[in-house]
């Protein structure tokens, strides 16, 4: 059984992880592969990770250990180091981008994280223990932060200090589901995770909220970002089928109920959304495949309408103002059919040029 596969840095090797070993396999194009360097004769490695720049590469094993490779040259790999994790059962790593940092989720309910010396040398700084089985764990490229994935479906944010110990933990929005993969995109804006029933979720990089969710036909089982670009592969627990998913998508993410109306102004290129999450939020579209996000208006009720001012710099907003019946009023419900119109109150907020 192959557990994991990464490319060297240079693309001319495959890293393969399987049940046997682990090995550098040699590429020549359309020909057959032949093989490598042999980096462990062991097949206890249950997952497998690379930095950025290819120069380090990372395996999670099922002894308890992490193993950490130099490739800087895969054809002469440096020695092993080995990362104690004192907990047996290693199912996932996961590296910041240059290294500095290592992470490892057990299926013995902890999470583990490493930072590297000034010597070149790997502690362990802290370790995260929960009620359930850990089923992935992922830092960001900055590794300022770690999303750890539970058995039970529930999701946890760790914010980490500079000596990469986890300063508040909180738990992210719980979709009931298996996170079958977990990883941040390489410009750390969003947080991808496979759900084991066959939904791809984009989430919030720091607080964890579901941003968006794509369906699948088949329950998924891994992804991984492209390290180039905003790209997401994602592979399937049945049937042998991936997907390739390029972001980000020309969708305004970010609202949590229904969206009641939007406005635009083509001459500052800009966007704004109105939900009944009682929120409108406004947004940059120089480029329409690529809205950024400029502001969010909150508001205690639902907003049901908006308009922004001809000169761009303002906007109106509506919402159905909620009346309080006078003391011993009882209210009537309306007739079937009936349609009460929106009693509107309208503020206006002056923005930014």
């Amino acid at each position: 059984m192959v557990y994991g596969l990464v490319f060297t840095r240079t693309g001319h090797g495959l890293v393969v992880v399987d049940s046997a070993e682990i090995r550098i396999w040699r590429l020549h194009g359309i020909r057959r592969p032949t093989p490598g360097p042999q980096l462990l004769a062991s097949g206890n490695a249950r997952d497998v990770r690379i930095t950025h720049d290819g120069r380090t590469l990372a395996a999670a094993c099922d002894d308890g250990v992490v193993r950490l490779w130099d490739l800087t040259d895969p054809r002469r790999p440096g020695a092993v180091r080995e990362l104690p994790a004192e907990h047996r059962k290693l199912v996932s790593v996961s590296l910041g981008e240059d290294g500095s940092r290592v992470a490892a989720g057990s299926s013995e309910g902890a999470a583990v994280i490493w930072t590297r010396r000034s010597d070149g040398t790997y502690r362990r700084a802290d370790t995260e223990r929960f009620q359930s089985s850990v089923a992935e764990a992922a830092l960001t490229p900055d590794g300022r932060r770690i999303a750890i994935a539970l058995s039970t479906g529930a999701m946890w944010l760790c914010g980490l200090d500079r000596r990469a110990v986890c300063t508040r933990r909180y738990a992210a929005d719980h979709v009931g589901n298996l996170a079958a993969g977990l990883g941040y995109s390489a410009d750390g804006r969003y947080l991808a995770e496979a759900g084991s029933r066959g939904t791809l979720r984009l989430r919030d990089p720091a607080s964890g909220e579901v941003l968006l969710s794509l369906p699948n036909p088949r329950p998924l089982q891994s992804l991984t970002w492209a390290s180039d670009r905003p790209t997401l592969y994602t592979g399937s627990a049945d049937g042998g089928t991936a997907h390739r998913w390029s972001l980000p998508l020309p969708i305004l993410l970010g609202h949590t109920d229904t969206i009641s109306d939007l406005a635009l102004h083509d001459r500052r290129s800009l966007a704004a959304s109105a939900a009944h999450d009682h929120t409108v939020r406004l947004w940059s579209i120089h480029d329409p495949h690529h809205p950024v996000p400029r502001g969010l208006l909150r508001h205690p009720t639902a907003v049901t309408a908006l308009a922004l001012h001809p000169s761009g710099t303002r906007l109106v907003r509506g919402h159905r103002r909620r009346q309080r019946p006078p003391l011993g009023h009882h209210r009537q419900t309306p007739p079937p059919g009936h349609r009460q119109a929106p009693r509107r109150i309208h503020h206006l907020r002056r923005l930014r040029p």
